[in-house]
């Protein structure tokens, strides 16, 4: 790797670093503060500093400094911790942000001095001389006779003995050892040696691995503590070993001769080699494949060796795990790898191409009259399984947890209830559910409209709230989970719901209904989706446009999904976005109608049935409901609506799937037969072609056919609508 592509893996870092940041800082609060979570951003902000004094960047530098020492200060003493504080951090971390960006697109440089007072004025961290001059204090000289003094030895400060043996990630995360050792020698006289003999020949070199290790010995009246503050932000790629360098043994193999040396023949040494027992306890470690045993000496004991416990005189072993140490007493964390996105898309599409090749196999097989009991049968269902497992695998590889998304969202909070004047709190649920990251990324501009939206809308000013006997802050709840092969995201706010008289007066002045239109609660809460429908009057930053929603709907539905909303007045609204985990692959049921055939999402089948001609009924001129439960169900013709065949005239020889479509809202297809279930490689019609209503995306089939996936919130909807402007019913959809 050269010099750009290792400054590269370092921003990329500085990106998880300050969202690491972010997300800590949301976490702190006045009243009860933590700890561990200042610890957390302190060391993430000392990581960006250390890593940019290794390319120059002098700017960030600096800047990470003065924001590292105001952390610094609420770390020493946590009970300094204050909003207005907190809220200045916030401010720091925006710029820090910028900072970052300049550094790594180039640009023009951003004057941080206002910000740098700022955090010096607020944290105190202001040098001169404005402190109060020292008081003086007047006092008597007392005679001290030399001679009658005992003088000891100079003290020459305490002496350390450091291991530092780098792993390869601290390479390609753009570190640098010559940063680590310019920071030692501030701490006091230290000398360094490279350890070379493991490096080997040319012929057998490998630029993946490392092999530098570094002895290091440091005389200094820090503390072992303040000598770790210098590996820390590097403590995850590395092993280090820190010990008092006065007269301690290390226990290495080069040592052990001189250990057994202090014992002389005849004496009895404290444990017994072929102690099967001795031997348990060693398997017994948490890794049993690396644990040492600590063996007893003459010396005096130290960090590193302990002189072992005697129980009635008998010595028992005392064992350590060793294995992936990165400090003295501490187990490395588990690796992490970072492969561009490039290379994990092509990985999926690959995957899709397995799935399309087992589908034609299969379909092959099935052709051939072979059944399943035969030996072929049963290494087809093999390999159905294992196609299974492997996709499992390969898409947990760019599953990602929805929390990034989710704390990006406090910023948006903050930057909206500064903007109206009201206040806000916002509660996650469920952050961590895992979902692929190509839909995470559509994920931000949808959630980002609804939380502008609930808190402009929603939520009341904090003095109507109090009238109301609500509390003062109001509440947005952020949730995320799985549900029958879908990711669910809701927006929860206990504000003032939809004022449905208000969104009916402003759809009949925009000509958005007409005026004779007998809406039901839902219709008339999905109006707010209208492209340039607004209920404000006035243009603000915040809203007044009438495009927010509008583009929520647009970018749920281009990844396949849909968005639903439930209201209930001075109670609240929530929005449910419901989305597919993936956007690579699905479960589909396949159908045939007029010879075509169509896919449809089997997460929004909810079951199977045959009618008789009394279950239709005729709404107005052209319309048909099914009788589902006492519930009238609009019917959608499949291959009608698609345009390859005419309106169907009977009933009972087809077959009817009620599919769902949003909250509450069911259709029923009606089609010749269902082909079976099996799973589908999506590709874009959108993207290779233009986006057509009604369909959501288009498949290759086993044989190479190529079939069509339904957009099912599409014709659901659009025919639930027909019937219902030729009605006064209120129908299930």
């Amino acid at each position: 790797m050269n010099l750009d592509e290792i400054k590269a893996t370092f921003f990329v870092e500085c990106s998880d670093l300050m969202s690491e940041l972010e997300s800590g800082l949301f976490s702190i609060t006045p009243d009860d503060p933590d700890i561990e979570i200042v610890n957390s951003v302190f060391r993430a902000v000392h990581s960006i500093k250390g890593g940019a004094g290794s390319f120059g960047l002098d700017e960030l530098v600096h800047f990470s400094h003065v924001f590292e020492n105001a952390l610094d200060f609420i770390r020493t003493d946590i009970a300094q911790v204050t909003q207005e504080r907190l809220d200045l951090l916030l401010r720091a971390s925006d710029l820090l942000a910028d900072i970052i960006a300049v550094s790594r697109d180039g640009g023009d440089s951003i004057d941080a001095s206002a910000m740098t007072a700022e955090l010096e004025l607020g944290f105190d961290l202001q040098s001169g001389d404005d402190s109060e001059p020292e008081e003086e204090i007047e006092y008597a000289a007392v005679p001290i006779s030399i001679m009658d003094m005992e003088l000891g030895q100079p003290d020459d400060g305490n002496q350390y003995k450091i291991s530092f043996v780098a792993d390869m990630e601290l390479y390609l995360c753009g570190h640098d050892p010559r940063q680590i050792f310019r920071e030692l020698s501030q701490l006091g006289e230290y000398s360094a040696v490279c350890d070379t003999d493991e490096v080997p020949s040319l012929e057998e070199f490998n630029l993946d691995e490392t092999h530098l290790s570094w002895q290091i010995e440091i005389k200094t009246d820090k503390s072992e503590d303040e000598i770790r503050e210098v590996f820390e932000w590097v403590d995850s790629y590395c092993e280090l070993s820190i010990e008092a360098g006065n007269g301690e043994v290390d226990l290495s193999d080069a040592d052990l001769d001189d250990v057994f040396a202090d014992f002389e023949e005849g004496d009895d040494f404290p444990v017994d080699p072929f102690d099967e027992s001795l031997n348990d306890d060693c398997l017994s470690a948490e890794d049993d494949a690396s644990t040492v045993v600590e063996l007893p000496v003459k010396k005096e004991k130290s960090g590193a060796v302990e002189a072992l416990a005697e129980d009635n005189n008998k010595p028992e072993p005392k064992v350590a795990a060793a294995a992936g140490k990165k400090t003295g007493n501490s187990v490395k964390k588990s690796k992490t790898i970072r492969v561009e996105s490039l290379k994990v898309d092509s990985m999926i599409n690959l995957m899709g191409e397995l799935v399309i090749s087992q589908s034609m196999l299969t379909e092959e097989i099935n052709a051939s009259g072979v059944g399943l009991s035969t030996s072929l049968g049963l290494a087809l269902t093999q390999l159905q399984n294992l196609t299974r497992e492997i996709q499992g695998s390969v898409m947990a590889i760019r599953a990602q947890p929805v929390q990034p998304v989710f704390m990006r969202m406090s910023r948006v909070i903050r930057e909206i209830c500064n903007s109206t004047g009201k206040k806000a709190n916002l509660v996650f649920e469920g952050e961590h559910t895992e979902v692929d990251s190509t839909v995470i990324e559509g994920l931000v501009d949808p959630i980002t409209h609804l939380i502008r939206n609930a808190i402009d809308h929603g939520v009341e000013s904090p003095e109507k709230r109090l009238e109301m006997g609500k509390p003062e802050v109001g509440t947005i709840q952020l949730s995320a989970s799985h549900n029958s092969g879908r990711i669910l995201i809701e927006i929860k706010d206990d504000g003032a719901g939809i004022n449905r008289a208000r969104v009916l007066e402003k759809a009949l002045e925009n000509g958005v209904i007409s005026s004779d239109a007998n809406l039901s609660d839902n219709e008339i809460d999905d109006l707010i989706f209208a492209a340039g429908f607004s209920t404000n009057e006035v243009v603000t930053d915040v809203s007044g446009r009438g495009v927010g929603m509008d583009v929520v709907r647009q970018s749920v539905q281009a990844m396949g999904g849909r968005v639903s909303i439930t209201s209930t007045p001075n109670s609240g609204s929530v929005f449910t976005l419901s989305l597919p985990l993936t956007l690579a692959i699905l479960d589909g049921m396949v159908i045939n109608d007029s010879n075509k055939v169509f896919v449809i999402p089997v997460s929004s089948v909810i079951e199977t049935m045959s009618v008789r001609s009394s279950d239709i009924s005729q709404i107005g001129t052209g319309g048909k409901v099914v009788k589902l439960r006492n519930n009238l169900v609009p019917i959608v013709d499949v291959a009608n609506e698609m345009g390859f065949a005419p309106p169907r005239t009977s009933y009972e020889e087809g077959t009817i799937l009620i599919v769902e479509s949003g909250v509450n809202s069911i259709g029923a297809f009606i089609v010749d037969s269902i082909i079976g279930q099996q799973q589908v490689v999506i590709k874009s019609l959108e993207r290779n072609f233009q986006r057509v209503p009604s369909i959501a995306a288009a498949t290759i089939l086993g044989n190479g056919n190529i079939a069509l996936v339904l957009d099912v919130d599409n014709l659901v909807n659009k025919k639930a609508k027909e019937v219902a402007q030729q009605s006064n019913l209120k129908l299930t959809a």
